[in-house]
């Protein structure tokens, strides 16, 4: 007997094994069903896929043997990893130099015949073989030998797959990791701003009430009441947008569509300019109750701040077919240029030309909320006659 040589990036090798994460996995059918497949195919009672390590070969998938394992140094695979060309095979093991009084060609079920090819990964690294054997001499033919290379490459496949899915879920958490900090750094820093907003808030107001300051001052306190309050309203969307990712967590309730918007114009408070139009008859939906608030509330909002009338006109419609909701909010403000249509959606994306200051937030939150909820959002809009945002929800 004699013990096959290690390859020559054996080192490099194993580590590229380790990176798959396959070795002492529980059975896949995928991989039974390669090894079933290439038994039948070459009418061997045997077959296996396996992996080899530094001590040992592991068998990920079996045919005809429950072995789950076997010594690297006498496994006929360990010379398969090392040979020069694509399919190795001994007709008779006991006539073979390499293999006289091996362990592996003795006992009940001896390994006489073998067929191996090498499984080899997209960066040219062995990682084991796929093998057909027999215990008494035996032979295949060019057709099988070409098929059991082909299985060879699904194996590859299979763990190649499997290795992306790996790299997948640790950027997936991450990402969630960062996103988590990023969450955590926004909460610190907005108590961190809007505590000394608060206080400057409060101070301005304090200077306005005052009997004796003259108009010029009085304006000056008027102007910071009202930027502080548009910067509190800004951190306020940001946080809105960080928290939409738990709404998708919430249960779904019946709501009257009717008394939601009415809470919702009851929260934003809206002028005496501003006339609404609500659907004609009520309906009762089972939404995520939260999420469509918050799609509602920053809809109206965006259509009472970019109104450039004097009056403003809202309609909100309604209507359902088998698998959603769908509404409708228009307005008749001064409309959306077609190339801006799309761009609206993007997170802290504002029009330059617009006269009114947004924070570029608000449609953005309302596009991931409408999304997490299986639905989609659209706006539909003539320049200068005001626009039409649809979206729907899934039921």
């Amino acid at each position: 007997m004699i013990h096959a040589e290690n390859p020559i990036n054996e080192i490099e090798r194993l580590e590229a094994l380790v990176r798959y994460d396959i070795l002492d996995t529980d059975p896949e059918k995928e991989y039974d069903d390669i090894a079933r497949i290439a038994a039948h195919v070459c009418n061997m009672p045997v077959a296996m896929v396996s992996f080899i390590d530094e001590t040992r070969k592991w068998y990920k998938a079996t045919f005809g043997i429950a072995s789950k394992e076997m010594a690297r140094e006498i496994a006929v695979c360990s010379h398969t990893i090392v040979y020069d060309e694509e399919i190795m095979v001994v007709e008779d093991a006991r006539k073979d130099v390499r293999f006289i009084d091996s362990p592996a060609t003795q006992g009940s079920t001896p390994t006489i015949f073998y067929a191996g090819v090498k499984l080899v990964d997209s960066e040219g690294f062995v990682l084991g073989t796929i093998c057909v054997v027999d215990h008494k001499p035996n032979t295949i033919n060019d057709r099988q030998s070409e098929i059991l290379h082909s299985l060879g490459n699904q194996v590859i496949k299979l763990l190649e797959h499997r290795r992306n899915n790996i790299l997948l879920n640790k950027i997936k958490q991450h990402v969630k990791m960062q996103y988590e900090e990023l969450e955590k750094f926004t909460y610190a820093v907005a108590h961190d701003i809007n505590s000394p907003i608060n206080s400057i808030i409060s101070l301005a107001q304090l200077l306005e009430s005052q009997p004796h300051i003259d108009t010029e001052t009085r304006s000056f306190a008027s102007k910071m009441i009202d930027s502080g309050y548009k910067l509190t309203d800004y951190v306020s969307s940001i946080l809105d947008y960080y928290k939409s990712d738990k709404l998708s967590t919430h249960k779904k309730e019946e709501v009257s569509v009717h008394s939601s918007l009415k809470k919702i114009l009851a929260l934003i408070d809206p002028q005496d300019s501003c006339e609404f139009r609500l659907l004609k008859e009520d309906v009762t939906i089972h939404v995520r109750v939260a999420a469509l608030d918050q799609i509602l509330i920053n809809l109206i909002k965006n259509a009472i701040t970019h109104c450039d009338k004097k009056k403003t006109f809202i309609e909100v419609d309604f209507n359902e077919s088998d698998s959603f909701y769908t509404f409708s909010i228009q307005d008749n403000g001064p409309g959306i240029d077609l190339n801006d249509q799309e761009k609206i959606f993007g997170f802290m994306e504002t029009l330059q030309h617009r006269n009114t200051s947004g924070s570029g937030i608000g449609l953005a939150l309302v596009k991931k909320i409408v999304e997490k909820e299986g639905g989609t959002v659209s706006v539909a809009s003539t320049p200068g006659k005001g626009c039409t945002f649809h979206f729907t929800l899934r039921k």
